[in-house]
């Protein structure tokens, strides 16, 4: 899409930013973004104009070398004897923590990490596994396992603040998001059976 938006706009400068679901929400209301894309959001504003992208689970990701990388799908009990990494940045966080903990299984404290990419990393490197969404990892070094029991989705959409004027380029780049056919972009190599 952004590959589109640039032939359209030739020398287009564009700003991503990484931010927690707040830290975007306060972006977006102080106009310092024009478009957000996040999973749900703490906080409304009757302001924000919001249009679904796509819907997504969570699974256990591991490498494709781990001893559970072949398998279809997990029982949650045996996630106890796995080292997994804890995403505290994530806006389900507390959510996949409690069905974590519900099923029996305790997250170490010394396993948070802080960053998306220092996660992949560790995954990539075969040192833990985490629980995350689908959509999080394109890396083909990366397996995602179905766990029976944990059912946590969430939906991703886009976010932008009604009324206010917005370059051409942000329209254009809103109208491919919205018009694109996520279900063709699930980036991890499933193991887990489609229901």
């Amino acid at each position: 899409m952004l590959m589109e938006l640039v032939k359209i706009f030739p020398g287009l400068e564009l700003q991503f930013f990484r931010c927690s679901g707040p830290e975007l929400a306060e972006r977006l209301k102080n106009g310092s973004c024009d478009l957000g894309i996040a999973g749900p959001l703490s906080e409304t504003w009757d302001r924000l104009d919001v249009w679904p992208l796509f819907e997504e689970g969570h699974a256990l990701v591991v490498n494709k070398s781990h001893p559970l990388a072949m398998r279809n799908r997990i029982e949650t009990k045996e996630l106890e004897n796995l080292r997994l990494i804890a995403r505290p940045y994530d806006e389900q966080a507390d959510k996949i923590s409690a069905q974590l903990k519900t099923a029996g299984v305790e997250q170490k404290a010394g396993n948070h990490i802080l960053s998306e990419q220092d996660l992949l990393s560790l995954l990539e490197a075969n040192l833990g596994a985490a629980i995350m969404p689908e959509t999080s990892s394109r890396s083909s070094n990366l397996r995602a396992i179905a766990v029976d029991g944990f059912s946590l989705r969430r939906e991703v959409s886009l976010y932008a603040v009604a009324g206010r004027e917005r370059p051409a380029a942000a329209t254009g780049l809103m109208k491919l998001l919205r018009s694109a056919d996520w279900s063709t972009m699930m980036p991890f190599e499933h193991v887990a059976e489609k229901a």
